[in-house]
């Protein structure tokens, strides 16, 4: 299935990291577009250098705030597994 969202553009950020995008939107990112490439999901962020950084700061032991961690995985979830987004 791919996302009914424009197309894919170079100034946007992407993960398959589930905890990597949740973590990216519990910083304040704005989700843009999720591509499903036979079972395997990229979510898109807006952004793209910002993005990065952050998504680099998740790998490199950043800290968040335990609750906006779990709103933001549930609300990833939520975005990937809703088929008509």
């Amino acid at each position: 299935m791919k996302s009914k969202d424009q197309p894919q553009t170079k100034s946007n950020y992407g993960t398959s990291n589930i905890y990597e995008a949740a973590f990216l939107l519990a910083k304040g990112f704005s989700l843009c577009n999720k591509i499903n490439n036979e079972g395997k999901i990229t979510v898109f962020f807006e952004n793209e250098e910002e993005s990065k950084k952050a998504g680099l700061e998740f790998y490199n032991d950043a800290t968040i705030e335990a609750r906006k961690f779990a709103d933001s995985f549930r609300t990833i979830k939520d975005y990937i597994f809703d088929g008509n987004r």
